[in-house]
């Protein structure tokens, strides 16, 4: 006659076992950085670049309608991806400037004024 098994549960995760069972419901699980080590690293070098470039350079580039000429922030040319830490690309423009270049022009415009490189 054959054996009758004795069936056990996990208290985890409810699937029916005979001899051995490994859940991973037990085990303490790392989260997902947000940023990467790498990333990290970057922003820390732009923030300090960044302020140092802003003090050096406090006449805003952008001269628009409503220019502070007083420059707060430092605007990319190409974008802030890979390009965070390339200061060629930067230029001094005050927070309404910025905004500016941003939400209200197009990219035709911010090109001819030499506020954005085209991609």
């Amino acid at each position: 006659m054959p054996e009758t098994v004795n069936w056990q549960y996990c208290e985890h995760c409810g699937k029916r076992y005979a001899m051995k069972h490994s859940c991973k419901k037990g085990v303490k699980r790392k989260p997902i950085r947000k940023v990467s080590k790498k990333r990290r690293k970057e922003q820390e070098t732009y923030r300090v670049d960044a302020k140092e470039f802003i003090r050096l350079n406090p006449v805003c580039f952008a001269k628009l309608d409503g220019c502070t000429k007083r420059s707060t922030d430092v605007h990319h040319l190409a974008g802030r991806g890979i390009l965070l830490n390339v200061k060629r690309l930067w230029r001094p423009v005050c927070r309404n400037c910025h905004i500016i270049i941003h939400d209200v022009m197009s990219m035709e415009e911010a090109v001819s004024l030499g506020l954005r490189i085209k991609k």
